[in-house]
């Protein structure tokens, strides 16, 4: 492939991360909102011998362009995945039964067991997210926002000596704030997560551990800008060259 577009969107949060990737690809590089892709019916676009990587997950648009994108020859990353257009909960749902610890998560109609500090997400990427301390708070709060559009997930230690972890994978290889990181546990961890969400094949995970050592997933994210890290933003450019 000879080109790289970054597809973003009008709401992207990404300036930085997308300015990086684009000013240190080694191919001809364009960013395109994806809502101008949608639109256009023109021959403006041409994504023909191109790599496309979505930074703009969130958009429920992203279905729709991916089935514009296959009529030309052009090499989605994370195809399969972003095909599914899947929400925080249902990702986490996905690893829980494919044995990947992650915390509880409750339904927001029935709250009368649920042990507080608890968070409350809002089910998308780049969405809200707070810590609730009782129910009078999160009753207060679901009188501004629609319930639905949330669910609650619990608090695996609440104390300072959490440790909490951003890890980016590509190409079965992880980084960890700016350094291949070669933690053997880590690395199984996001090779299965890979696989049990339709073989993602660049993404970053948040993980946190508990006192006990062990470690859950809180988030995954499929469209990793590498913010937190340099050698993880150049191998994933450099694997481009290579598809």
């Amino acid at each position: 492939m000879e080109k790289f577009k970054i597809i973003t969107s009008k709401t992207n949060i990404y300036t930085e991360q997308v300015k990086k990737l684009k000013e240190e690809s080694k191919l001809q590089t364009e960013v395109i909102n994806i809502e101008d892709l949608i639109n256009d019916e023109s021959t403006s676009l041409d994504f023909e011998n191109s790599i496309i990587y979505f930074l703009c997950c969130n958009s429920p648009l992203v279905p729709t362009a991916i089935k514009k994108l296959e009529s030309y020859n052009c090499y989605i990353i994370n195809k399969q995945y972003l095909t599914k257009n899947h929400l925080k909960l249902d990702v986490q749902i996905l690893l829980d039964k494919n044995n990947i610890n992650v915390p509880k998560t409750y339904a927001i109609e029935n709250i009368k067991n649920i042990k507080f500090p608890i968070f409350c997400k809002e089910n998308r990427h780049e969405g809200i997210i707070i810590q609730v301390y009782n129910k009078i708070t999160l009753t207060r709060f679901f009188e501004k926002f629609n319930t639905k559009e949330f669910y609650l997930e619990e608090t695996i230690n609440n104390n300072k000596d959490l440790r909490e972890f951003k890890v980016y994978f590509v190409d079965k290889k992880i980084f960890l704030k700016d350094v291949t990181c070669y933690n053997k546990i880590l690395e199984e961890m996001c090779k299965k997560i890979s696989v049990a969400l339709n073989n993602l094949e660049v993404f970053s995970v948040d993980i946190v551990q508990n006192m006990n050592g062990e470690l859950f997933v809180i988030d995954v994210n499929p469209s990793a800008g590498f913010y937190l890290s340099e050698d993880g933003r150049r191998y994933f450019l450099d694997t481009l060259t290579k598809k």
